[in-house]
């Protein structure tokens, strides 16, 4: 059963923007992850927590994969501290 959307909005740092806009709101990723918007520094996704989740975790691991070549380990860090803070928000 899916639960509720809700609209959450995550403050990003310049790596996690970086990360963000790679990994999960560049235009190839649309279809992936219509619910997640970036709105200048911030992250904006409708969605359940779980799926926010999901979404975070599923860029995560595109990065640590990288591009056949060299992961991307910056990114893998900027995208798991950005599921830390949706998982503060969601405990507020």
């Amino acid at each position: 059963m899916e639960r509720a959307a809700v609209t959450w909005t995550i403050p990003l740092t310049s790596a996690q923007r970086s990360a963000v806009e790679i990994y999960i709101t560049d235009p190839v990723h649309a279809e992936d992850y219509p619910e997640a918007i970036l709105h200048g520094s911030l992250l904006v996704i409708e969605s359940s927590y779980e799926r926010a989740a999901d979404i975070l975790i599923e860029a995560s691991n595109s990065a640590d994969v990288g591009d056949n070549q060299r992961r991307d380990l910056g990114a893998v860090k900027a995208l798991d501290n950005v599921l830390v803070k949706l998982r503060k928000l969601r405990s507020v």
